[in-house]
């Protein structure tokens, strides 16, 4: 199973689920916007959002600033 995040091939989290691929990936997920397949993901549903083989799976970090 192959998944690509922000463009680039990776593997995913061995539970398959949005939250750790995020922290597989580094990401802080309280401070990250993601979109799977060209969908946005709210974060309260990354802990069991299940990342679909071969999804594209986009992901911003928010800034701090005003």
């Amino acid at each position: 199973m192959v998944i690509y995040f922000n463009d680039q091939p990776a593997e995913p989290a061995k539970s398959g689920t949005l939250a750790d691929l995020l922290r597989l990936m580094g990401r802080e997920a309280s401070r990250t916007v993601v979109t799977v397949n060209g969908g946005f993901v709210p974060p309260s549903d990354y802990k069991k959002f299940k990342v679909p083989d071969g999804a594209r799976v986009a992901a911003r970090e928010l800034l701090d600033g005003g």
